[in-house]
């Protein structure tokens, strides 16, 4: 008759651990490979509407004041990529065709929106602004659509009217 033999729980523990540790590795390895996300929002900056010089955040100005605003942005991936700006208003969820622009990998540019419309006196609070990734080139008579969109990046800025 046949000797049974036997495998030890030690040798099973010390496979199964070995087999995790490798799978682990491997994820590990994968993330790495990973490329960064589309876009990056380096600063953003705001001026009084018809005026030249641009400010660092907070966004402070007299009452009723309309002010205009710049993202600084940079494509991080490796295709052409466009982007745009968007952001919650008025109950809804709004991208700004006017800040469309199509960069090449590591390209930087300044996506600009002018007006926004100044405030009472005593208004403040934050708004948060998103860098938007659209599919491929996208032309200037495009309306996007934030369903089309893979939000990559955003900044929060702190705003008073006094």
């Amino acid at each position: 008759m046949a000797e049974e033999k036997r495998i030890s729980p030690a040798v099973v523990i010390v496979g199964g651990l070995g087999l995790a540790l490798a799978g682990i590795l491997g994820l590990t390895a994968l993330a790495w490979a990973v490329p960064p996300k589309a876009g990056t929002i380096l600063y953003a900056k705001w001026r009084e509407t018809g005026t030249e010089e641009w400010h660092s955040l907070p966004l402070s100005v007299p009452e009723y004041t309309d002010v205009d605003i710049k993202w600084r942005v940079r494509n991080n991936s490796n295709d052409r990529a466009t982007f745009t700006i968007g952001a919650v208003s008025l109950g809804r969820y709004r991208l700004y065709p006017e800040t469309l622009i199509t960069l090449d990998p590591g390209e930087e540019a300044d996506l600009i929106r002018e007006g926004f419309a100044g405030e009472k006196a005593g208004t403040s609070g934050t708004m948060t602004f998103n860098l938007a990734a659209l599919a491929g080139d996208v032309t200037s008579v495009y309306e996007p659509d934030w369903y089309d969109a893979d939000l990559v990046d955003a900044i929060t800025i702190q705003y008073n009217w006094y």
